[in-house]
């Protein structure tokens, strides 16, 4: 059987002029222009099947920025009344219908979508409100396990950024998606809508909801941060004009952490007598 949305294999059994017919064990067929090169009756080919505009099944050769049942980054390429149109690796372009549009939608700018199939019509469509299609996360192994993320939305709080568990081998019909924050006050350096970064989880709440961040913040980790500042300060003589009151900016461009971490650090030196911290600046102790 032919699947929409994702690749399948299938046996090439006609050849017409403007292409050729392919077909799943089945019976089921797909028509697939020709794309660099022809294939011979009987040849197995892989092939990422989709609606066209005449809501036919049609194969290609090139592989799509997204397939049914994930999530993507794709940039919109223009607003219409009845919906947006995004740039999906194929042509014609992925249709985002309004019922399924929030309102951070700006022509050549990134949008984070699932690909799924209209209940309504034999279509490949574009869907922005991904929460609906994730799940709470309860795994309580996961806190500072390194994982991926992909950033959806901004907040007042922060960005929301998904993620998944799941291995390898899972399948794409199986696998499972949880959703995150990233708070501002938190970031080492900026981030964006559409961005894929590893995280780390920071905390699961009995809901399911989840805090995450960008590094690591566990003992070693702060003992390797204390040394790498008491270092930065050897080489500059003993003062550093990079304070409590410098940008994350800043501060992520010199240690590659966060703010919060990077002030943490700085008050563990105080309190052990190792830096005094001035308005402007900070120094060595006995340098």
């Amino acid at each position: 059987m032919i699947v929409p949305g994702q690749f399948n294999l299938l046996k090439v059994t006609e050849q017409l002029p403007m292409g050729l017919t392919a077909e799943s064990d089945d019976g089921s067929s797909a028509f697939i222009p020709y794309q660099q090169r022809q294939f011979d009756i009987g040849e197995s080919i892989n092939v990422f099947v989709y609606y066209n505009q005449d809501y036919a099944l049609e194969g290609t050769l090139l592989s799509p920025k997204i397939t049914n049942g994930q999530f993507a980054s794709l940039q919109v390429v223009s607003i219409v009344k009845p919906g947006a149109f995004l740039e999906w690796g194929i042509k014609p372009d992925l249709f985002l219908p309004k019922r399924n549009m929030h309102s951070q939608i700006a022509v050549n700018s990134p949008v984070v979508v699932r690909l799924i199939e209209d209940d309504k019509r034999s279509q490949l469509i574009a869907d922005s409100k991904i929460e609906a299609y994730l799940t709470p996360f309860t795994d309580k192994s996961y806190p500072d396990r390194e994982i991926s993320l992909l950033v959806y939305a901004k907040t007042p709080l922060g960005y929301k950024a998904l993620f998944s568990c799941d291995t390898a081998e899972t399948s794409d019909q199986t696998r499972t998606f949880h959703y995150g924050m990233l708070y501002h006050n938190e970031l080492p350096t900026k981030i964006r809508i559409g961005q894929s970064i590893n995280g780390f989880i920071k905390n699961i709440r009995e809901d399911g909801k989840v805090d995450l961040r960008l590094h690591r913040h566990n003992k070693a980790e702060r003992n390797s941060l204390a040394e790498s500042i008491l270092e930065d300060l050897r080489a500059h003589g003993g003062i550093s004009s990079l304070t409590d009151k410098s940008t994350p900016e800043q501060i992520y461009q010199r240690f590659k952490t966060s703010k919060g971490a990077y002030k943490k650090a700085l008050g563990a030196l105080y309190k052990d007598n190792k830096i005094i911290i001035q308005k402007d600046l900070i120094k060595l102790v006995a340098f």
